[in-house]
C-alpha cells in the first residue's frame, strides 16, 4: 500500500537539510546576510566618526567644549548654550592681554570634551589692572627710573627740593605718593634733593684767582662760568641717558614716549636742548623715548 507523500519528511534529519530548504533560507538567507553586513558597516563608520571628533567608544553625550576666551559675556553664553553647556561667571581678574569685559579664562578649556550639561566656568577681564607706586626714596635717579619702567609705569616730571642732609640728586619722594594705585603706563613724577639750601662757608683768606681744575664745569668754547655742554643721549637707554646728564650737572626733564618701529624699544629718540648746546648747570633736558612693546 503506497505511503502518503508527507510521511517521507517525518524521518528527515538536520543532516539532510539543504540551502533550498525554506527553514534554512529563513535563518541565514541572502537577505539576512546583507542586513548583517550593513549593520557592521554602520558600526564601523560610527567608530571612525567618534574617534575623529575625539569621542571615546561608547561616549554618547560627550561634546567638544567651545573656546570662549576673548568673547563678551553674552557671546560666551550663546556659544555655551549652543554646545549644551551651562555658563557660570566666577568673577573678574586683571589681564593686560584681554580687553575689559571679555572672557579671560575658562574651565574646561576650549577643545576638550565634556558631557552635555557640564558647567563652563569663566572669569572676566577687568583690564590691565593697577600698579602700586613703589618706595623710591633713597634711590638715585637712574635706579628710580629703572624701577618704574620695570613695573610698567612711566617717568613724569622731575623737580628738586632742598633737603638737609640728603645728597643732591637722590630721590626723596614721588608724585603721586608711594602706595598710590595707578593703571599700567601711568606717569610718576620724581622729587629729587638739591642738597642743603644754606650756602657753604667761605674759606678764610683771599679767594683764589681761579678755581681749581676739578671745580671747573664742562663747558663749550665761549661758554660762561656755570655753563655746561649738553651731552648726547640719543641712542641710549633712559637710565644711561639720565646718568650722562647728572654726571655733568644737568637733570632729566620731561620724558615723553612714542612708537617708532624702526628703532629699538626703550632708547632715546630725541632730546631738547640738543647735544652740544651750552646751558646753565642744573638745566633739565627733555627726552622722547621709544616704546614699541
Amino acid at each position: 500500500m503506497p505511503q502518503p507523500p508527507h510521511r517521507s519528511r517525518e524521518y528527515a534529519t538536520p543532516s539532510h537539510q539543504s540551502w533550498n530548504d525554506p527553514s534554512v533560507t529563513d535563518f541565514v538567507g541572502p537577505g539576512r546576510v546583507s542586513l548583517v553586513v550593513v549593520v557592521a558597516a554602520l558600526a564601523a563608520v560610527a567608530t571612525v566618526v567618534g574617534l575623529h571628533f575625539g569621542l571615546p567608544a561608547g561616549g554618547a553625550g560627550l561634546v567638544q567644549v567651545p573656546s570662549v576666551v576673548g568673547m563678551t559675556q553674552t557671546q560666551a553664553r550663546l556659544a555655551a548654550d549652543s554646545a549644551g553647556f551651562n555658563l557660570q561667571v566666577l568673577g573678574t581678574t586683571s589681564d593686560a592681554q584681554v580687553a575689559p569685559g571679555a572672557v579671560a579664562k575658562q574651565v574646561p578649556l576650549g577643545g576638550e570634551t565634556a558631557a552635555r550639561g557640564t558647567t563652563l566656568a569663566v572669569t572676566m577681564s577687568d583690564g590691565p589692572g593697577a600698579v602700586t607706586v613703589p618706595p623710591l626714596a633713597g634711590m638715585s635717579l637712574p635706579q628710580a627710573i629703572e624701577r618704574l619702567v620695570s613695573l610698567g609705569l612711566r617717568v613724569g616730571a622731575t623737580r628738586r627740593e632742598a633737603r638737609e642732609g640728603v645728597p643732591a640728586g637722590q630721590v626723596v619722594g614721588t608724585d603721586p605718593a608711594q602706595g598710590a594705585s595707578l593703571k599700567l603706563g601711568a606717569r610718576v613724577g620724581l622729587v629729587l634733593s638739591q642738597g642743603s639750601q644754606a650756602p657753604s662757608a667761605a674759606p678764610a683768606g683771599p679767594a683764589p684767582s681761579s678755581p681749581p681744575p676739578s671745580a671747573l664745569p664742562l663747558s663749550a668754547p665761549g661758554a660762561g662760568r656755570g655753563q655746561v655742554v649738553v651731552p648726547k643721549v640719543i641712542g641710549v637707554r633712559l637710565p644711561f641717558a639720565t646718568s650722562r646728564l647728572t654726571s655733568v650737572g644737568l637733570t632729566m626733564g620731561r620724558v615723553r614716549y612714542e612708537q617708532d618701529e624702526d628703532h629699538i624699544d626703550g632708547y632715546v629718540l630725541r632730546q631738547s636742548p640738543s647735544a652740544g648746546s651750552s646751558v646753565s648747570r642744573g638745566t633739565a633736558v627733555d627726552v622722547t623715548v621709544n616704546r614699541t612693546e
